[in-house]
């Protein structure tokens, strides 16, 4: 028998269900990414590794490049990338994220950063380079 209190009580019921059914790590996961954070940052950084924020497929292309492949990117780069100019770029991610280009990248590195810096055992500088 299992009993639990409080007033979120079913979530350390089903963390600790998942822990004993399928693991630590399905029941880390579980618990990372059912976390709400008082921080302005997107929930994103507690998902696995291939998920992406965005639903608009402008956003998704332009996450999936910067996050996965090339978190150095400049906003020129991603402009040329998608296809546009810089200016365009920056009205469509104006209308779309109100964010402007640089601060999506900056977003998205933020994001990298974080989940990275969960992972043991290496330095940031080889978890970068190892992606």
């Amino acid at each position: 028998m299992i009993t639990t209190g409080g007033p979120l009580f079913w979530v350390d019921l089903v963390i600790h269900i998942l822990r004993k059914k399928l693991g630590y790590e399905a029941a880390r996961m579980t618990a990372d990414m059912a976390v709400a954070d008082s921080q302005p940052l997107s929930q994103h950084i507690y998902a696995p590794g291939g998920f992406l924020n965005s639903v608009h497929p402008l956003l998704i292309k332009a996450e999936n490049i910067v996050r996965y492949q090339n978190i150095a990117i400049s906003v020129e780069q991603l402009a040329e990338q998608l296809n546009m100019s810089s200016r365009t770029l920056h009205r469509k991610m104006g209308e779309l994220s109100q964010e402007t280009p640089k601060g999506f990248i900056t977003r998205v590195r933020i994001e990298n950063a974080a989940v990275l810096l969960e992972k043991p055992g290496k330095t940031l500088a080889q978890r970068i380079w190892l992606q």
